[in-house]
């Protein structure tokens, strides 16, 4: 059975439609957004939790790990560069 939260024929393009408030972002432009506003908001962030999930990628010229960290049930998927 299909999701119903998922159109039958996704757009690789958002478009806009009338009464919406803002104009759609790009992925890097959303990732440059929130980057700024938790270094503005916090400056210096560490986290506690566990690392339930690593592993080692290289995709082209990026080379890092992709971790998951969690606590009580939450979830944060990360990058780290390196």
């Amino acid at each position: 059975m299909p999701d119903p939260s998922f159109p039958e024929n996704p757009q690789l393009v958002a478009e806009d439609v009338p009464g919406d408030n803002s104009a759609p972002l790009s992925v890097g432009e959303l990732a440059s957004k929130l980057k700024r506003f938790v270094e503005s908001e916090f400056g210096h962030v560490r986290i506690r939790g566990e690392i339930s999930g690593y592993k080692r990628v290289a995709s082209g010229h990026a080379r890092g790990w992709q971790i998951v960290l969690q606590r009580q049930g939450q979830v944060i998927r990360a990058y780290i560069d390196g």
